[in-house]
């Protein structure tokens, strides 16, 4: 496939592949809300503006990574492999995921049998109920499922990955975004006592929630919107320069509406 390049961050290059998404995504969506396929041009075009939308957080969403990477930086913050797989570890135990991924490798595994159940004739439904219902799937979203293997036989291997999911990280296993959610708590953490440094009220809220104390709502609302307007700034030193016109157009408002950052539009 063809490398497109609509835009940059920071000089670093954005290709409309990695910020797009399979628009069966939502198309699915589209379905589990009304048993249907889209069919109208509305409704073909409101699929496509939810592409596009997606599209526009992508590019959001490197913004803000590349705004808080600046911060790591400045702020000297790093955190080793083991600190990342510690920190995972504890948020596996607090949030029982383990139990929620051997529950979705048990689904997943059961949609494969089926599948195959399908594949040499057997009915559809009778197989549900049989082997999938169990499980906890409900029967729309299997009946997409079927839809999709019929249509695309790839989509197979993609509920593969679900029969795969590990309940918890290996100590041997490879770097992952874990590490990278210790820094962004340990910048952010940071960044509110540079705050707490230059305003005092900021500092009383800020410091006595830190240490579970009852801050009214209005001193919560000053707290986030010093801290919102702190990093606003940030995402506006980012250099964003997006080429596609029609996605510039498309994503202008939204960046600006959540970020406050204006938006370069340039023609190829």
């Amino acid at each position: 496939m063809e490398r497109v390049t609509v835009g940059a961050v920071n000089g670093v290059p954005v290709d409309l592949a990695a910020i797009s998404a399979s628009e069966n995504v939502f198309r699915l969506g589209f379905f589990l809300k009304t048993g249907r396929e889209p069919s109208t041009p509305e409704e073909v075009e409101m699929i496509r503006g939810q592409l596009r939308a997606y599209q526009c957080n992508s590019i959001r969403g490197r913004v803000i990574s590349a705004a808080e990477e600046r911060e790591r930086q400045r702020l000297g913050i790093s955190v080793t492999r083991q600190e990342g797989i510690q920190d995972y570890q504890q948020r596996l135990r607090r949030g029982n995921v383990e139990k929620a991924a051997a529950a979705a490798r048990a689904q997943a595994n059961a949609v494969i049998t089926a599948l195959d159940e399908v594949a040499a004739g057997k009915d559809p439904r009778e197989v549900y109920s049989r082997i999938v219902a169990p499980t906890g799937l409900e029967l729309r979203h299997w009946e997409w499922i079927v839809l999709q293997a019929a249509r695309d036989p790839t989509s197979r291997e993609n509920i593969k990955k679900f029969a795969v999911i590990p309940g918890a990280i290996p100590a041997d296993a490879a770097p992952g975004g874990w590490e990278r959610n210790v820094a962004l708590e340990r910048v952010r953490k940071a960044v509110a006592e540079e705050l707490a440094a230059q305003d005092p009220e900021f500092a009383r809220f800020y410091r006595k929630r830190e240490a579970g104390g009852s801050i009214s709502e209005a001193q919560v609302r000053y707290v986030e919107r010093k801290q919102i307007e702190w990093w606003q700034q940030r995402y506006r030193e980012v250099n964003l320069v997006i080429y596609d016109e029609e996605l510039a157009r498309a994503c202008s408002a939204s960046i600006q509406s959540l970020l406050g950052l204006p938006v370069a539009e340039k023609t190829k």
